[in-house]
């Protein structure tokens, strides 16, 4: 059974493995004679953690272990301060990332926003019942108006008819 802590890293993995794939702004375009390849640079885990509101740093920083052990990424310079080292993708970090190895970033994304479709349709059947429950208590309090007033008209009227009757 995975446990929260290892859904946590394969989330992470499979967003590191999206964003060093994917962000062109840590890729280099080395043009051949009828192709054009990327070059995939080599990038700061804080500027990766920079990019990400979801994970800190840590769980990035233990992402990368897990990813380098996996060969899917190289890392270097982390003999001093762990958290400074550089991150580049490998070509089995690519292909890892084009087969979803470590689960669909998208999938979870889909799923966060169906809950959330779902939340508001709730929200909205919440507001359209008490909508109609507040109309049908207006409807009933009319109706009692209603009723009132045609039994003082009614009231009136045989009040006048026998007002009438007397005074004739």
């Amino acid at each position: 059974m995975i446990t929260r802590h290892e859904k946590q890293q394969r989330h992470a993995a499979s967003w590191i493995l999206k964003s060093l794939c994917t962000n062109e702004s840590w890729t280099e375009e080395l043009r051949g004679r009828k192709k054009t390849h990327k070059r995939y640079l080599y990038v700061p885990l804080f500027s990766i953690a920079g990019q990400s509101k979801r994970y800190d740093l840590n769980t990035l920083k233990e992402t990368c272990y897990l990813l380098r052990k996996n060969r899917h990424v190289h890392i270097w310079g982390d003999d001093f301060d762990p958290r400074a080292m550089l991150v580049q993708v490998s070509a089995e970090g690519i292909e890892a990332h084009k087969k979803s190895l470590y689960g669909n970033y998208t999938l979870m994304l889909v799923r966060r926003n169906l809950a959330a479709a779902t939340g508001i349709a709730a929200a909205v059947a919440i507001v359209i019942g008490m909508g109609r429950y507040t109309a049908t208590m207006k409807h009933a309090v009319f109706q009692n108006q209603m009723e009132s007033k045609q039994k003082a008209g009614d009231a009136s009227q045989n009040a006048d008819v026998s007002f009438r009757k007397h005074t004739r």
